[in-house]
């Protein structure tokens, strides 16, 4: 759903597309509601914390992370417009705080009633280090220790939704925020709707 305009870089430049979905509101609004009429379980919103420099790889992506916009407030004012579909949006456990992830999304599930979903993620982009002041990114094997920490001080500051255990899958209708692991990464789980 971040992509705004689409997926390509130059997807603004179609007479058919709007070339400033990515920083419209309405866009978003349009978006959801268009989910939740087709009943969607969630929205996805994936994020980074790079810039995207000239020595990255993926080089095209620098003009579109410099247009995102930040996910949890997008999510906040989308929790506005929607009743029943979930808002999943990616926070990283490398350069964030566990308190401070927790306290976003217990505001997003607080404005939701329950709708809110984390994917948790410990950033791939070495370029997010220099965002945060860090002069390196670190190694693999200390984002994952630090990310399974960070579930675990998450879940047991009982702020984002009950306390719970790591790694299990959130029932259906169950209103709070519940880590699952798939494979690599953790990611949340919010299923929520049971429309007719």
């Amino acid at each position: 759903m971040s992509s705004g305009p689409g997926h390509h870089v130059a997807a603004w430049r179609d007479p058919n597309v709007e070339p400033d979905a990515g920083q419209s509101l309405r866009h978003y609004i349009e978006i959801a509601q268009l989910g939740e009429r087709g009943r969607f379980d969630f929205l996805f919103n994936a994020d980074s914390n790079s810039t995207f420099g000239p020595d990255d790889v993926n080089v095209w992506k620098r003009t579109t992370a410099a247009l995102r916009l930040e996910p949890l407030t997008l999510m906040s004012a989308l929790a506005a417009v929607t009743t029943h579909i979930g808002l999943v949006s990616t926070a990283t456990t490398t350069y964030l705080e566990p308190f401070h992830v927790a306290r976003l999304f217990a505001s997003l599930d607080q404005l939701s009633d329950g709708r809110a979903g984390w994917n948790l993620v410990t950033s791939s982009a070495a370029s997010e280090a220099l965002n945060f002041s860090h002069a390196a990114h670190a190694p693999h094997s200390e984002r994952y220790a630090r990310a399974a920490e960070f579930v675990r001080v998450v879940t047991g500051l009982g702020i984002a939704g009950k306390t719970m255990p790591s790694c299990s899958t959130r029932p259906r209708g169950f209103s709070s925020i519940r880590p699952s692991c798939t494979g690599s990464t953790t990611r949340a789980n919010t299923s929520r709707y049971a429309g007719p």
